[in-house]
């Protein structure tokens, strides 16, 4: 059987909520408010793509994108929009989290407005996810050992890799050096001649070959699957700055559909690819008893092992 979305994760998702139960995000104190928009400009791009900004309307934050991006419109400027929107919506959705409220969320609400992503209002009190307190500490540059390390992503990160993406109703599949998906790995970097870093964490190598390669795909391919890609994107990306390793992304599988339809027919229909990924850097760095190097976050383990307690 293959991979199914998540049902069961921290992340809110519901169609509607009444108004009682939220908190008007414009009565936020400045400070508040600048913790909101700084976590959304932290966004990456993606070819250039990224989302105009957030403010609030009627109590609420509205994540826009640039409609300008989409004249003329092109399917990689689409994408490359929404899922840079997603990795925006998910900081939006961790800060409102780290200033102890649920955050409660409504994909692309207003069909006949397309440039608005999404709607998150803030709901009752509460701490925040397990694990989100590093992610916000790896966003804002608190909590990264930058590039300390120059060895691949550890063997030990890849399962909190997958998970992460799997919690945002995304899915990982990782290609491991020497192992039966061999040749689509190097198929993946001979198609793939540039790999630039996203801004999340630490800097990463543009080189051509090493790393970690993995595929980041949705179950659907509408404007909503590639929001979701967006987010799980983010997720993704800050756990693994968290274990010290740079992601970059290959520019020629988000242009190119018919690489992107390939990778699907070879990792399964039911998947539909959205990025390429590499983690870490080619250099190589092995301790004793063949566990690979990796830098982590100062004061402990990844972000899966924090108890996600408090706020900022």
């Amino acid at each position: 059987m293959g991979p199914a979305p998540s049902g069961a994760h921290d992340r809110s998702m519901v169609s509607a909520m009444p108004e009682a139960l939220s908190v008007d995000a414009s009565a936020l104190s400045p400070g508040a408010r600048a913790v909101v928009t700084r976590a959304v400009a932290a966004a990456p791009l993606l070819c250039g793509a990224a989302p105009r900004g957030v403010q609030v309307v009627q109590g609420a934050f509205e994540l826009w994108a640039d409609v300008r991006q989409w004249r003329p419109a092109s399917e990689a400027a689409d994408r490359g929009l929404r899922l840079a929107g997603g990795a925006a919506l998910f900081n939006l959705r961790l800060a409102v989290a780290t200033l102890g409220r649920r955050p409660v969320t409504v994909l692309l609400p207003f069909p006949e407005r397309p440039e608005v992503l999404a709607v998150v209002r803030m709901a009752e009190r509460a701490a925040p996810p397990p694990g989100w307190c590093r992610l916000y500490e790896v966003l804002t540059g608190l909590g990264v050992r930058r590039a300390r390390h120059q060895g691949p992503a550890p063997v030990a990160m890849r399962p909190a890799l997958r998970r992460a993406a799997e919690m945002e109703g995304g899915w990982l599949t990782v290609l491991d050096p020497g192992a039966s998906d061999d040749r689509l790995r190097e198929l993946i970097e001979w198609r793939c001649t540039e790999w630039p870093g996203l801004r999340v964490g630490a800097p990463a190598p543009r080189e051509r070959r090493g790393g970690v390669i993995g595929v980041l795909s949705s179950f659907h391919d509408l404007p909503v699957g590639q929001v979701r890609a967006g987010e799980a994107l983010q997720r993704v990306a800050l756990t693994a700055a968290a274990y010290g390793s740079p992601t970059s992304f290959a520019p020629a599988a988000l242009a190119n559909p018919a690489m992107r339809a390939d990778l699907g027919r070879r990792l399964g229909h039911h998947l539909c690819p959205q990025l390429v990924l590499r983690f870490g850097s080619p250099a190589t760095e092995t301790r004793p008893g063949g566990f690979v190097g990796a830098g982590r976050v100062a004061g402990g383990p990844g972000p899966d092992h924090g108890d996600g307690a408090g706020g900022v």
